[in-house]
């Protein structure tokens, strides 16, 4: 996502509470956006990204059985319904997805329900890791004070036992 669509007023919605999650709503948070929502499935991701950058959190449901689409579906409402958003996510200005990031670029195909976009409006930008100047931005960040990487290290090791 381009750093510039982040704005005070912005609500944030990112999915997945891992790492990638983590920075990204530390990022997201840093550039001023004032709602910063985080959707998991482990509540101990969910409580730790409430502490750290999140102002809402909700524990997703795991898919049992069925068809993903139907399952989005309902899923979706339920997210919407505990966040308090109407049907066409009213207030939510920008998504951000990051599940399952460490993973690489996921599928090459992948089943978008395009009607859903064009109903609702809703405009879709892809890419790819990380975009121009994104390090740069991450640094300064760190650099000035607005993002706290401390809470993150949950280990330290020596040089020698690290090789």
């Amino acid at each position: 996502m381009p750093y510039q669509q982040v704005y005070p007023s912005i609500y944030a919605s990112k999915s997945d509470a891992g790492p990638v999650g983590l920075l990204t709503r530390a990022v997201v948070k840093a550039l001023g956006a004032r709602r910063i929502l985080a959707i998991d499935f482990q509540s101990q991701c969910s409580e730790f990204a409430k502490r750290y950058a999140a102002t809402d959190i909700h524990l997703a449901t795991l898919k049992e059985g069925g068809k993903m689409v139907a399952y989005s579906k309902c899923h979706g409402k339920h997210t919407l319904e505990h966040f308090g958003f109407g049907e066409r996510s009213e207030g939510i200005d920008c998504v951000i997805e990051c599940s399952r990031a460490e993973v690489g670029a996921g599928p090459a195909d992948n089943l978008i329900p395009m009607s859903i976009f064009v109903n609702k409006e809703v405009r879709l930008i892809g890419g790819l890791r990380y975009g121009l100047g994104c390090y740069a931005l991450g640094v300064d960040h760190v650099e000035h004070g607005r993002i706290n990487l401390t809470p993150l290290i949950t280990h330290k090791f020596s040089s020698k036992d690290a090789s």
